[in-house]
């Protein structure tokens, strides 16, 4: 609002009104209206609209102080480096929509990268996720042909003994009978071991 008015502007046109009225207030005190009841009439509610823009004046001159302090505080003393307060408001006004502008393009800029994060972070999840179930799945197929029978409690002795020690390797110089060598095949071993149970 500060940068639509001129505050000499301002100054000049408030003289002109103060000049009018008082002006004006001379007329009516003139001795051939103060008889007249309508111009006495008048007369008060122009005294009243000359005390506003006395009001006025006083308010005018505390503002052009308050903007001299400015002047100073950004070192416009001199004539030159002056400015008239619609052009130094206006310089302001500019530049704090800028900067508006700026921020608010930086906010919108901050939330897609935020939200290009979460994204991210969501299909790097999905992927980890995907990668542990297939690491479990893989895990549930046996890693080797062997199957431990010895890791339970109250396994016959002779179980155990057939499952650790190797097969039998029986020499070619020494046949031996079908009932010897079904009696020293795995299955024969297993028939013992259950038998001992």
């Amino acid at each position: 609002r500060a940068a639509r008015y001129k505050m000499t502007d301002l100054q000049e046109e408030l003289n002109t009104f103060t000049a009018s009225a008082s002006q004006m207030q001379r007329m009516l005190q003139s001795p051939e209206n103060l008889s007249d009841p309508a111009f006495s009439e008048h007369g008060e509610i122009l005294a009243g609209c000359r005390a506003e823009l006395d009001q006025l004046q006083l308010e005018l001159k505390s503002c052009q102080g308050h903007y001299a302090e400015i002047g100073k505080w950004f070192h416009m003393e001199e004539l030159k480096a002056s400015k008239p307060t619609d052009e130094f408001f206006g310089i302001w006004d500019k530049f704090l929509v800028d900067v508006g502008q700026a921020r608010k393009t930086m906010q919108e800029l901050e939330q897609k990268e935020d939200l290009k994060r979460r994204r991210l972070a969501r299909r790097a999840s999905s992927i980890s996720g995907s990668k542990d179930g297939e690491g479990k799945r893989r895990s549930l197929t046996p890693s080797s042909r062997r199957v431990s029978v010895s890791s339970e409690a109250g396994t016959s002795p002779a179980l155990n003994e057939i499952v650790r020690s190797p097969p039998r390797r029986h020499s070619v110089g020494k046949p031996t009978s079908p009932l010897a060598r079904h009696a020293d095949s795995p299955s024969g071993q297993m028939r013992r071991a259950v038998s001992e149970l």
